[in-house]
């Protein structure tokens, strides 16, 4: 259903009623999974926007002294698992 120039509502409510049914679901159905798939891009995209954000903080943390015992306990981890996570990706 595209159309080359801006149409009137009687066009438009023309076009629409001669449009088989099936392209007007499919185009409804599109829209409807469309906001859910988005919704997932965007959380994903502020996830790893958070994880770069952390790896930069621990950066800065080991950089002013900041213990590996003391970043994995804030993180919620052994000294062990933050140094193990976070060494390789600062």
């Amino acid at each position: 259903m595209k159309t080359a120039m801006k149409l009137t509502d009687e066009q438009y409510a023309t076009q629409f009623e001669n449009t088989d049914p099936g392209v007007i679901l499919d185009s409804a159905r599109a829209v409807f999974e469309g906001e859910p798939l988005r919704r997932i891009q965007v959380a994903r995209d502020r996830l790893e926007t958070a994880e770069r954000e952390l790896v930069d903080a621990v950066r800065f943390a080991r950089k002013a002294g900041v213990t590996w015992q003391a970043i994995g306990g804030l993180l919620g981890m052994t000294r062990q698992g933050a140094q193990s996570y976070y060494a390789g990706r600062i």
